[in-house]
Formats: structure tokens, sequence, C-alpha cells
């Protein structure tokens, strides 16, 4: 049984649907991006390098130590217009079969973030306080099968979904929102303090494929004369809901022309809960029986579950420079212990319906792994006690460097910001290849590691800023490739396929702030 669930698990991590997101991929795009970012058009404009300036609205989210250098109340509100592409560009080595590209774009729209930052005194000792909401992951993702073959393992052949030509696709969209409450206060002569605590959630929706046998009444006008045992697909749906807590905690040194940060972000857990619900059917036997056989409107849910993820701990240094009293430049590192990352899947009792078990989830983004000695139970309290499967992610300890600039330009109108950075990220999975894809449609044991995958995103920005009110835009492009190759089935036979997956996001945001 250990076996099977670990094969499931790779595939559902290596191929389908990430989100978030799929989970996570084990060497491929995570269902949830972590490499989370700070709120602010102004500091993104500068490539995110912002941990040792951190003097605006937006220091919570970068280093709350900061904060202290804010004298009067001020808050601010983001919208962000992005468009999420995920592309798949498939190549078999066969004539016989067609090369498909599949493309998954997705136009956002939203409200990116808001603060509110004000100076307090507590007994004689200054504080600086704020909150901060911002939307802190917009992700899609779409993988893609040429074969369009299912294993039925309750009927002992192969399924296809219809020509040989058709194409499967798994299609998932996430988000993340974080909210937090942190405050800045000087510790000793130019040395500060500051503490937040994070409080993230989130949601999304999973639709992918899976196999199932079943029965159809077969009707004579509106009488039933006989049941049909027939094969089919059901398209599955998921609607993951996501929550965790962390914390952070940072310093920053100030002195006329220079200062620097530090921060660090404690390890902690995203835990999923996912809801799966069959949608739309169809069914097949020698022929095709017309029509669903179960109404799509009762949608009945096929499973519950639970997974959780570990979210490293995170390091962050970065320093500026005051080069002219209108030129700045600063520079930043931010190292993650991914490869301490774990996975964790809740161990459940089978669904009820026997064919279901056996067959329902046998695709990609199930989280179905019974792979345990002991399944999770209620207790006579009515509590539930939660058994989990532990799996290695397999990650290794990712980094990011930051570099950005700032020029404000004196204008009759205002202060014109000229802004440009560029973040480098060492991201914690590679390529691969030597994938060998069994009738189940899971990967096998074996496959070989390539080249860590990077990512560079290039930030330029400008605004205008008065007395009272400043504007800030932020223009952002960055994009990331990743290569799988291996062999998969197609009409029974191994054949030879390369998958390049190229992931981007280009994004324009505006900050409005104020201040009081």
């Amino acid at each position: 049984m250990r076996s099977l669930a670990a094969k499931v698990f790779l595939i559902f991590l290596l191929a389908a649907g990430t989100a978030s997101s799929q989970d996570f991929h084990l060497y491929g795009f995570s269902l949830y991006n972590l490499e989370f970012l700070g709120s602010g058009a102004r500091a993104r404009a500068m490539g995110g390098a912002f941990v040792g300036i951190a003097d605006d609205a937006s220091a919570l989210t970068w280093n709350p130590a900061g904060l202290i250098q804010i004298s009067k109340a001020q808050a601010s509100i983001s919208g962000a217009v992005l468009r999420l592409k995920t592309e798949n560009d498939i190549k078999y080595q066969s004539s016989s079969i067609g090369s498909p590209a599949l493309d998954y774009t997705k136009d956002l729209l939203n409200l990116s973030a808001g603060s509110f930052v004000a100076p307090v005194r507590i007994k004689g000792h200054p504080f600086v306080a704020a909150v901060n909401y911002q939307r802190v992951i917009d992700d899609n993702d779409a993988s893609v099968d040429n074969s369009s073959m299912i294993y039925l393992e309750g009927t002992g052949d192969y399924f296809f979904l219809g020509a040989a030509d058709q194409i499967m696709e798994m299609r998932n969209t996430r988000n993340l929102h974080s909210f937090q409450l942190g405050f800045g206060t000087g510790l000793y002569g130019d040395l500060s303090v500051g503490m937040s605590a994070n409080i993230l959630f989130g949601g999304g929706n999973s639709e992918y494929y899976a196999a199932f046998a079943d029965t159809v009444p077969y009707y004579f006008g509106t009488q039933v004369i006989d049941t049909l045992a027939v094969r089919g697909i059901s398209r599955v749906q998921d609607q993951p809901s996501t929550k965790g807590l962390g914390l952070v905690g940072s310093l920053m040194y100030r002195t006329e022309k220079v200062r620097f940060g530090a921060v660090i972000r404690t390890p902690f857990e995203l835990s999923t809960e996912h809801d799966l619900k069959r949608a739309d059917s169809l069914y097949y036997k020698s022929i095709t029986v017309a029509g669903p056989g179960t109404s799509g409107s009762a949608r009945p849910t096929l499973y519950t579950g639970k997974t959780k993820i570990e979210v490293p701990l995170t390091l962050g240094f970065g320093g500026s420079v005051q080069v002219t009293p209108k030129f700045v430049v600063s520079g930043d590192i931010e190292i993650r212990s991914t490869s301490s990352s774990k996975y964790f899947v809740r161990a459940e009792e089978p669904p009820t319906t026997s064919d279901e078990a056996i067959n329902s989830f046998t695709l990609p983004t199930s989280i179905y792994f019974n792979d345990s000695t002991e399944s999770s139970y209620y207790d006579a309290s009515g509590d539930l006690i939660e058994i989990f499967n532990e799996f290695e992610l397999g990650y290794e300890s990712s980094m990011q460097v930051r570099f950005g600039a700032e020029y404000m330009l004196a204008t009759s109108i205002g202060a014109i910001p000229l802004r440009g950075g560029v973040r480098f990220a060492q991201l914690p999975y590679r390529d691969v290849s030597g994938v060998t894809r069994d009738p189940y449609m899971q990967v096998e044991e074996g496959f070989v590691l390539g080249d860590k995958l990077s990512q560079t995103t290039l930030s330029f920005g400008t605004g205008i800023h008065w007395n009272q009110v400043w504007l800030d835009f932020l223009v952002e492009s960055a994009k990331v490739e990743q290569t799988e190759q291996g062999t998969t089935y197609y009409s029974g036979d191994g054949v030879a396929y390369t998958n390049t997956r190229t992931k981007s996001a280009p994004t324009f945001m505006m900050t409005f702030t104020g201040f009081f």
C-alpha cells in the first residue's frame, strides 16, 4: 500500500495540478509559491530591496523595526492588475501523436493591500503601531496529458476519454491573503526593533478528471427496464480552504546616510481543508449512454480531507545608502530553509462506496492517500483525532537577492520618483528527466533531477508625491520555465515526451498613501 501511495503522491506533485497551488509539486511549481513578498508599489518597484529602508506604510510587511521612522499617521491602499499565464508545450517522439500546447490565462483586478500606521506613546516610550492587509499570492496552473487514457482498476483494461488526440486538462487557481498586526520601537540609540503576527487565509478551485465504475438506469420511455454496468469519467472539483499563522521579528540600525536591517520569519504550517465533489459525468460501455446517469446538480461529495505543508524559516538582511538627499540605493538577501519542508496528508477511512474507493482517485490532484496503519477518528467526546502521513518534499534551500534604486525628481507640480529594481530568485525545485509513467499515469521511481530553477524579475516605477498624498506606480515582469522529460503510456505503449512548462505574471500596481 505504501508503494502505491508513494506513486500517487509523486505524480500528484510532478504532474498536475500544482496550489496553489497542489497541493505541492515535488519538483515543479508549488500550489502556493513560498516566495512571499511585502506590499506597496514603491517597495516592489525597487525590486523588493526594502528591508534596509522600510520607512513608509508598507514597512510592516518588509521590516517592522523600520516603523519607528514614521512620525505621523498614514494610510495606504494598493490595487493591482495582473495576468496569470501557464503554458504547457508537450512534444511526443512519435509521428502519430500530436504535440499539444495548453495555455491557461487568467486576468485579475484585485485590491492588493491596505495599511494603517500610527505613532503612539506608552508610558512615555515611543511606538509605531501598524495593521496591514495583503493579497500575498494569486496563482494558476494547468497540466495536460495527450494520451487521454485512464486505467480502470475495477475492469482490468484501459479506457480512453475520447479521440486519440484529445487533451486531458487539469486546472487550478488559488489565492492567499494575510492580515498583519505589529509595531516598531526604539531599542537603544539608533537601533530599533519590531515584531508582527501574520494571519494567512485563502482558497481556490481545482478541476481534473477521475475514472470510475458505475451503474445507470436504462429507460424505455419513462420506464426503467434494465441497469447498465458502465465505465466513465467524472470532472472532479476541489475547493480548498487554507490557513496559517506566522511570527516576524526584526532589527534596524540607522545612521544619517546608511541603514541596515535584519528580519527573521518563524517556520509555520499552512493547512488546507479539501472538499472534493463530482461535477459533470459521462458514461460509456460499448456505446455512449446518452446523457449523464447521475444529475449534475447533485454534485455528491466524494471526499473531504486535510493536507499541511511546512513553510520554512526565513532570514532576510538588507541595507541602503543615501547617496544624495534625492538618491538612495538598496540591496537585500533572503534565505529560506526550504530543504526542511515536509508535506502531511491526513489519513482517512476509505469512501463508503467501494467503486469510488477503487476508481475515483487514481489520477493526479487526488488527496486520497490511505497510507497509514491507523486512520483519523473521532473519540468518545466527538473530537476529531487527526493522524497524518508525512512526506519529504525533496526541496532544496532557496534564496532571493534584490537590488533597487530611487531618485526623487523635483518639479513644479510635485516630486516625481524614478525607481528601478531587479530580483534574482533561486527556487527550491529543479528540471526533471527520466520520468516513467505507468498505466495508472503515476510516476515510477528512478527519475533524475536536473538544473535548479531560477527566476529574474525586473521592475520599474514612478508616481507623484505631494505633502499629504503620494501616488506610486509599478510595472513588474517575471517568467520561470521548467522542463520534464520521460516516457508515458499511449494506447498501451510507452512513448517518449518532453513538456516545457512556463509561468509568467506581468503586473501593474498603484498605491495611494495619505498622511494625517
